[in-house]
């Protein structure tokens, strides 16, 4: 987290319990019936903050309104509800004096909303209008910030794409000839286009490869259990690729709050959570955005792949890579492939409730 709410409560210097009179708990429970239930960094405050709200700067209404969406959770929910971009805050906050509280978390809910609401219309249209040769304003955010949000992958860098092994797994019979020793190299890479099933950056038929940049992450991302086997198979980068990376890095979460807020905007953020979030059926519309991004990205941004982060493997970087075709290796090629197996797997928890 950029800046832990027990770090953050102590930058204020008095009391939250001015706030309209409310409690702590008070202001928690106020919070939770406007529709916040999940909002548990609030019952994290470990200490009151030291202004009635009327009084508050700018900066701390930034703070508060950062407070109200800590950054890590992942449900979209309350990154709708409590977005964190602050470009208009001087309008919004100079008529807080007076208000419920109520009436300022739903002001301070509205503050940086305007492109997130844009994103939100245009999965709408995907959904219920149209959804090839698609044009929304949306698109046009999208495509200021190519640059913004542009890397490079080298050639000669390697990427781990893994795959589970049949649960009756014989390492006799499994043994390909080195240096493959789990899939062989045609199993490694990519399915032919009849056998390839919708997923969150392609639809059915349209083959993309799915990898990560660590054999971690990519072992993670197939959701293994006790016992299994999988095959992880390195894949070597033949060209210097351009990407557009969803993914924010250990350095970005050191920044300071203001910076993070300008670097990161909401309906990037956004876009960043839904890519990484799995889902149980790719053959609905679940995927319907991202694979409506990606596929913007890759014919009119020209864009070889995408980046976005894991949300199996904590700071782990998953990778896309568009126009890549069964057995054709002018992109990126199997180089080996190993076979692991997972000896446990291990889930940290904090109660929230």
């Amino acid at each position: 987290m950029i800046k832990s709410i027990w770090d953050f409560t102590n930058d204020i210097s008095k009391q939250l319990k001015h706030l309209h009179g409310q409690s702590l708990q008070q202001t928690t429970n106020a919070l939770n019936s406007i529709g916040s239930n999940e909002l548990n960094a609030i019952g994290q405050f470990s200490a009151n903050f030291s202004k009635p709200l009327k009084h508050l700067t700018v900066p701390e209404l930034q703070q508060l309104s950062c407070a109200l969406n800590p950054i890590g959770i992942k449900n979209l929910d309350i990154l709708g509800r409590f977005s964190t971009d602050i470009s208009n805050i001087s309008e919004q906050t100079k008529c807080l004096s007076g208000l419920s509280l109520q009436q300022v978390v739903k002001k301070l809910n509205s503050v940086g909303r305007k492109d997130l609401r844009t994103l939100e219309r245009f999965h709408t249209k995907l959904k219920e209008k149209t959804r090839f040769f698609c044009e929304h304003e949306f698109l046009d955010i999208l495509k200021k910030a190519f640059d913004r949000f542009t890397i490079f992958i080298n050639a000669d860098e390697v990427l781990y794409r893994a795959r589970r092994l049949p649960l009756d797994y014989d390492e006799d019979k499994w043994k390909h000839s080195d240096p493959f020793m789990g899939y062989n190299k045609e199993k490694s890479f990519i399915p032919p286009a009849k056998e390839t099933t919708a997923g969150r950056a392609n639809m059915r038929g349209i083959p993309c490869l799915y990898a990560a940049r660590s054999a971690e992450t990519a072992v993670s991302e197939v959701r293994p259990f006790k016992g299994t086997h999988v095959s992880v198979a390195e894949i070597r980068i033949k060209k210097e690729l351009r990407l557009f990376s969803f993914y924010i890095t250990n350095d970005d979460y050191m920044l300071d709050l203001a910076d993070f807020i300008g670097k990161f905007p909401a309906w990037y953020r956004r876009l960043a959570i839904t890519f990484s979030i799995p889902r149980e059926n790719s053959e609905n519309d679940e995927y319907l955005l991202t694979q409506c991004i990606s596929e913007y990205l890759w014919l009119h941004g020209g864009f070889d792949g995408i980046a976005f982060p894991s949300s199996l493997h904590d700071r782990g970087e998953n990778i896309v890579l568009f126009n890549c075709k069964h057995n054709s290796y002018d992109i990126c090629e199997p180089v080996s492939s190993s076979v692991y197996r997972i000896k446990d797997i291990k889930v940290e928890y904090e109660h929230t409730f």
